[in-house]
């Protein structure tokens, strides 16, 4: 069962990375064909900076988690407890830079008259931080059953 549990979260993780990966170079692409408004492209061209700059750290955090996954039963501790140091400080770097994002956000919705998108920007705060703490519980658990 174990075994089974294992392959379940690793191929959530690359499934996960790889849909990351592909949406992101599919807005890349769109974006390209088609440029920001230039009466937004000041409050918007940072928002998307920041999102693909966001991306960075997930990844991060996936290939820790997937690292983690790997690491033999007999592997030292300390290694482990690295491992989550890193973890910790990757979703605290995704959290940071979506808080510095929040200013533009409001700037925007102010200007578009659009105050759904302070809900959508916030989300990924919330969300991001819930959905480590999630995952990390799943691999905490199947590490002490092994």
């Amino acid at each position: 069962m174990k075994k089974w549990y294992k392959l379940y979260l690793k191929s959530f993780l690359v499934l996960l990375t790889v849909v990351i990966v592909g949406v992101s170079l599919m807005f890349l692409f769109s974006l390209l064909e088609e440029p920001v408004n230039p009466r937004y492209a000041g409050l918007l061209y940072p928002l998307i900076g920041g999102l693909y700059l966001s991306i960075l750290p997930v990844i991060y955090l996936l290939q820790l988690m997937l690292s983690l996954l790997k690491e033999r039963e007999d592997a030292a501790g300390k290694n482990r407890q690295s491992i989550w140091r890193k973890a910790r400080a990757s979703a605290a770097v995704f959290s940071i830079i979506f808080l510095l994002m929040l200013p533009f956000t409001y700037r925007l919705a102010d200007v578009d008259d659009a105050p759904g998108l302070i809900l959508f920007f916030s989300l990924p705060i919330l969300f991001g931080g819930a959905g480590y703490a999630l995952f990390s519980l799943f691999l905490e658990k199947e590490q002490e059953d092994s």
